[in-house]
């Protein structure tokens, strides 16, 4: 999104404020107060605050598409991926989902929309259904796709890829907002992805 640093600067601001505030409880005044400029300076670049509010949902799922595609990426049926050195087994799968949970729990930008949706999803029907497509829908797509791949690779038994793919992602799912809620839990939460990841494995491997 290609927007002027001045925007930029009143977007960021406005996203902390949201993502501990939410959206209605959080004033004009706080933003220009954070970012340190006057009303009428802010009213340059937005008209509202409703304005800055639409922009920030265009940037959410415009980052959460460009993740997508990116991650998406390693589960295409490409040379890439299937070259001899990636051995597709249960410890490469478990540190590949543990570096997806890493980004997207330590990045601020994916961070803060988690709590800003979290917030505004009973409040707003829109974010509800944002909230529902970036980190539910979206999420089993990418499993939904990676189980897809692996048992192209002839890795896993086609036990019905939709149902597999479910089976799989629900306990990741759970685990991950574990770590977002309680960050002390992250050790004991990660184990817990890593034995599901060598159950699945054992279950479905050929």
């Amino acid at each position: 999104m290609d927007i002027s640093s001045s925007k930029r600067r009143i977007l960021d601001e406005a996203l902390k404020l949201f993502a501990v505030n939410g959206y209605e409880a959080t004033s004009i005044e706080q933003i220009t107060n954070v970012v340190g400029i006057r009303k009428d300076s802010l009213y340059s670049h937005f008209k509202s605050k409703k304005e800055i509010l639409d922009l920030l949902v265009d940037e959410i799922k415009e980052q959460y598409q460009l993740y997508s595609e990116r991650m998406l990426k390693d589960f295409e049926m490409t040379e890439d991926n299937f070259k001899e050195d990636i051995k597709w087994n249960e410890e490469y799968i478990f540190k590949y989902v543990k570096s997806q949970f890493e980004y997207l729990i330590s990045d601020p930008f994916f961070s803060r929309v988690r709590n800003f949706l979290t917030i505004e999803q009973f409040r707003n029907p829109s974010l509800a259904s944002l909230q529902n497509q970036c980190e539910y829908i979206d999420a089993l797509n990418y499993y939904n796709k990676m189980i897809h791949f692996l048992v192209e690779k002839g890795i896993f038994i086609d036990k019905g890829i939709e149902i597999m793919a479910y089976e799989f992602f629900s306990p990741i799912h759970v685990q991950f907002y574990h770590i977002q809620w309680e960050p002390d839990c992250k050790k004991e939460a990660l184990k817990i992805v890593e034995e599901h990841i060598k159950h699945f494995f054992t279950i479905y491997s050929r």
